[in-house]
């Protein structure tokens, strides 16, 4: 699935496709395989990124980079200060809107 096609749909159309796409590159197509990894590292790394993306969209001429930068560098150093998910909670909770419901 293209970048353009996720970008052409609503946003929980477009999490499910994220989320099965993955399901079948990193899982195997298994549903129930555990997540490999550190969620909260892996969410730190996809910030960075799109911080990345904002720079270039930036220098495209985007108009809302300094809006978007200030939200991105938010969440980046909300995760940094609550750690990751072996320094955190013990505590799980399920995302209501999880696409894995």
């Amino acid at each position: 699935m293209t970048a353009e096609k996720i970008f052409s749909m609503n946003l929980e159309e477009a999490k499910r496709e994220k989320w099965v796409n993955g399901v079948k590159e990193y899982r195997g197509g298994d549903h129930a395989a555990e997540f490999v990894g550190d969620p909260v590292v892996e969410m730190y790394g996809e910030i960075v990124d799109a911080m990345l993306y904002n720079d270039e969209a930036a220098a495209r001429g985007f108009a809302l980079y300094a809006k978007f930068n200030e939200v991105f560098t938010d969440l980046a150093k909300a995760l940094q200060s609550h750690g990751t998910m072996e320094e955190s909670s013990d505590e799980v909770h399920q995302p209501t809107d999880s696409p894995a419901e």
